[in-house]
């Protein structure tokens, strides 16, 4: 694959960046933003300095546009605080999207239920997360695999944000279809760990993320 043959040297913590090479082109995705350059950047191929021509956000390269499902846990170990909490963090990610980013919202318990198919009405999408609540098992990499699905028929760059306690607690699915799902259909997934982190569910989320080219993050219930 071209990406084992590229070696990338980054500022930290960069941009949603795009960076087209003279011979080739890849992406560098992460949450956070500052303004960066192609002065920033140095790549190499195989070893050998390769020229930086131009990196520019992504969503404004080529007109590539930005499609993400909130895949939110709606379990009953998110009661009694967590559901809200969870919910108040995924309202506040959509209000801050961009116009025009096509959102989704994939809730789960015994199984993953489409709540909002992906559009760019961003009401809808608040709408939607505002009428979750919570009961019932966790199937939470049946989820990634529905989310992963979903976005999968997206022209866009695809990222999957999962918010949940890490617990998967339902069907017979494995972690693996799960990262096969998200990778067979050009995923991202950012998971946000509500539980109190260091242990096997959080390994889970972590290994979920890494393993497709997200990240992970861990949050106490009153950091979200």
């Amino acid at each position: 694959a071209l990406e084992s043959d590229i070696r990338l040297t980054l500022p930290a913590r960069p941009e949603n960046v795009a960076v087209v090479f003279r011979d080739a082109s890849i992406t560098y995705r992460e949450l956070d933003a500052l303004k960066q350059d192609q002065r920033d950047f140095s790549a190499s191929f195989n070893g050998k300095k390769a020229e930086v021509i131009e990196a520019t956000p992504l969503g404004q390269s080529s007109g590539r546009k930005l499609a993400v499902v909130l895949a939110i846990d709606t379990s009953g170990s998110m009661l009694p605080d967590n559901i809200e909490r969870a919910k108040a963090a995924a309202d506040a990610f959509a209000t801050r999207m961009e116009p025009g980013t096509r959102m989704g919202v994939v809730a789960f318990s015994d199984q993953p239920v489409v709540v909002q198919q992906l559009t760019s009405d961003q009401r809808q999408v608040r709408a939607a997360i505002g009428g979750l609540t919570a009961q019932g098992d966790t199937a939470l990499y049946d989820a990634v695999i529905q989310s992963s699905q979903l976005l999968g028929k997206e022209v866009a760059q695809r990222n999957l944000v999962l918010l949940s306690d890490g617990l998967h607690d339902g069907p017979p699915t494995t972690i693996s279809q799960a990262i096969d799902a998200a990778n067979k259909n050009e995923v991202d997934l950012y998971t946000v760990g509500l539980g109190p982190g260091g242990d096997e569910n959080s390994a889970n989320l972590q290994r979920m993320a890494k393993e497709t080219g997200g990240e992970a993050f861990s949050a106490a219930p009153d950091q979200l």
